[in-house]
């Protein structure tokens, strides 16, 4: 039977198996989650503390979802942060040996394929002459307990979302996923698929959605004329989407799918070599691991995840908060993420000018990642703090307050210069004023004034906060409305500088019709019929936080709150 078109496109024979199944389904899904949550009786909620901070990369379904290259890319946004040493921990599924094995230790290999497995020996061969070790153990625990002697300061659980520890789990959740929400083997879920919406509100999980919070980029080396695909991984079928387009240069002429984990023998390789001629072998980096005595004829998919920023701001910030050496997380060079959840930890940046105009884009030619981090969320919170500082002891509204410092988000830094679109620094900056917004230090508000020339009917002072029940749904419908389509403009050929030039030369403007807008608000603007602009902007319905099409940079505010300005003080303009 084709397990793929039983899971993800049943015919109606599937259907009925997948129902006369359930009773099966219902006595997998009780010993789950009965392993799952045993534990807690003797741990606690919790679970179980190591002492250190751990990562769990896992899912709720069989087979793959992306957690070995997930991790690869994640140890390698840490160690450009300097978290010391990382150790991965993985039980090494179908590997010809028991017991702990170290896989490497601090980015130098011990051991082979065969003896560590293929998952592990791929992250150790991708991450060698990092600070990064790898262990295969089942007894997790164990394996935790070893790192840790060994000096690990930082663990990366490789699918450990069933183990009660102590840990921040990051769930991937696939793009396409199966038919039936059931367990095994009705449907294809290893845990309730309930547990989507009860993780979304923990503060110690987080699930990353496949194309929205990963992404994945596949480039074949070494590609040929005919190249036959064999693969071992899990819905192998995920990867027609990566071939190359067929043309006369390269074309697939062929393909053999084995079970997950499948070690290769000479015999079925040379079996596909006798039967189609091939010119190469198409596999994946982490089928290659098993194929090396045929390393000359391989054309291997290889494999870059580029995770979104906000992923690793929360992961940063959990790992912050749970570093028992306050001294030390001050000694790095830090950005916005390390100290969003940490309040009392002043950070050793260097003042920015808080006069620097918000349009003036401004190279950043560090090559530390850390320290380009800091000089853009410095020059995000120097635009922002340009008005007047709040006075704490005001008897006024504090919401009137804080929208009344806020300036237009026309005004605000953000680096949308060429150079920094391509580099990827605007969708940093973006990662790190979602991350402000998300823990309270800045807000949004509306402001009809420049939208149109009818008296306002009432303030609006209802800030993007207080209109939505949680800060990050918010955050999203924000980006969704506004942030995406403009840096869709702008990956498409904008020219940012001559778009910051044109918003300095026009910010005279912009604040002049502002008076002339507030002069007016007593009566009611005559229009004139061939002004097509003024009569449309008359006409048009009231800008609200239902109306995103009417969303502009011109048509929003953004200021920072108290505790924004608090942050600000405390941290931005220390020396």
């Amino acid at each position: 039977m084709d397990l793929y078109a039983y899971h993800y496109t049943p015919s109606l024979r599937h259907k009925i198996l997948s129902l006369l199944l359930l009773p099966f389904s219902a006595l997998y899904g009780l010993i789950a989650t009965l392993k799952r949550l045993a534990p807690r009786i003797l741990y606690g909620k919790q679970g179980r503390d190591f002492g250190l901070p751990i990562i769990s990369v896992g899912n709720l379904i069989a087979g793959g979802s992306g957690k070995t290259p997930f991790i690869i890319a994640l140890c390698k946004h840490l160690c450009l942060f300097r978290y010391g040493h990382i150790a991965v921990v993985s039980r090494g599924y179908k590997r010809q040996s028991k017991g702990l094995i170290w896989v490497s230790k601090q980015g130098r290999i011990l051991a082979d394929v065969a003896t560590s497995g293929d998952e592990p020996y791929l992250i150790a061969s991708a991450l060698a002459g990092h600070n990064v070790s790898v262990l295969v153990c089942k007894n997790r625990a164990k394996a935790i307990k070893q790192a840790k002697a060994q000096g690990a300061q930082l663990i990366l659980l490789d699918d450990g979302f069933r183990f009660c520890f102590k840990k921040f789990d990051v769930i991937l959740r696939p793009s396409f996923e199966p038919f039936y929400p059931r367990f095994i083997p009705s449907g294809l879920y290893r845990e309730s698929h309930s547990l989507y919406g009860k993780l979304a509100s923990s503060p110690r999980a987080i699930i990353a959605q496949e194309n929205i919070d990963f992404t994945r980029e596949v480039q074949i080396t070494n590609p040929s004329p005919k190249m036959f695909l064999i693969t071992a991984i899990a819905n192998p079928t995920r990867l027609l989407a990566f071939l190359p387009a067929m043309d006369k240069d390269c074309e697939i002429i062929g393909r053999q799918f084995f079970p997950d984990h499948h070690h290769f023998t000479p015999q079925e390789i040379h079996a596909i070599l006798g039967s189609y001629a091939p010119t190469s072998l198409l596999t994946t980096q982490k089928d290659a691991t098993k194929l090396q005595d045929f390393s000359q004829i391989l054309s291997i998919m290889e494999l870059a995840l580029h995770i979104h920023p906000s992923i690793v701001c929360a992961l940063r910030a959990y790992i912050d908060e749970m570093d028992s050496s306050p001294r030390e997380r001050s000694e790095r060079d830090l950005c916005i993420a390390d100290y969003l959840y940490t309040p009392n930890i002043p950070t050793p940046s260097a003042t920015l000018a808080a006069d620097t105009p918000a349009y003036q884009s401004t190279h950043l030619s560090s090559d530390d990642p850390v320290q380009i981090l800091c000089a853009i969320e410095k020059r995000i919170f120097a635009s922002l703090a340009r008005t007047q500082c709040p006075n704490a002891t005001s008897k006024s509204n504090p919401l009137e307050s804080t929208f009344s410092t806020s300036i237009l988000l026309a005004w605000a830094w953000l680096p949308c210069d060429t150079t920094s679109v391509q580099n990827g620094l605007l969708d940093s900056a973006l990662g790190i004023l979602e991350n402000a917004f998300c823990d309270g230090l800045v807000d949004f508000w509306l402001d009809a004034r420049l939208y149109t020339s009818k008296a306002p009917s009432h303030t609006h002072r209802l800030s993007l906060a207080q209109s939505f029940p949680h800060r990050s749904s918010a955050w999203h419908y924000l980006f969704d409305t506004l942030f995406a389509p403009l840096c869709a403009s702008i990956k498409t050929g904008a020219k940012m500088a001559d778009i910051g030039a044109k918003m300095g030369a026009k910010a005279p403007e912009i604040s002049a019709k502002v008076e002339a807008n507030e002069a007016k608000q007593a009566k009611v603007a005559k229009v004139d019929s061939s002004d097509a602009l003024a009569a449309l902007r008359t006409q048009a319905k009231e800008l609200s936080w239902d109306s995103p099409e009417l969303f502009s940079i011109t048509t929003l505010r953004i200021g920072l709150t108290k505790k924004g300005w608090g942050y600000y003080k405390q941290r931005i303009t220390m020396s």
